[in-house]
């Protein structure tokens, strides 16, 4: 049973077992990077900044991901560059929030 794909609809976030106030795995971060990235371009106000954000990209700053996935802002930063080593994300610090490009987001 380890083929074929599943479908997760991105309202599974906002299940109370998601919601549960816990630290996260880093499966679960990885899950929850896939579900916040775009599935069409769009435009951003961030910080009063607009920034385009185009489809498999999120843009969430070290902080935002701390607190959603209760680890330090260090444990988020090496997660994130263990993505990047392994070629799963790029990621990019922008001047008011960081940049998570999932890399092969269509396929």
């Amino acid at each position: 049973m380890n083929s074929g794909w599943i479908s997760l609809h991105r309202s599974l976030q906002d299940h109370w077992l998601w919601e549960e106030n816990r630290k996260f795995s880093k499966a679960e971060a990885w899950i929850d990077l896939l579900m916040s990235a775009n599935h069409a371009d769009a435009k951003l106000s961030i910080k009063g900044k607009l920034l385009k954000c185009s489809r498999g990209e999120t843009l969430q700053s070290l902080e935002t991901l701390s607190l959603r996935w209760k680890w330090s802002r260090e444990t988020v930063r090496r997660f994130l560059k263990v993505l990047e080593s392994d070629a799963m994300i790029v990621y990019k610090n922008e001047t008011v929030t960081s940049r998570i490009t999932i890399c092969q987001y269509d396929t």
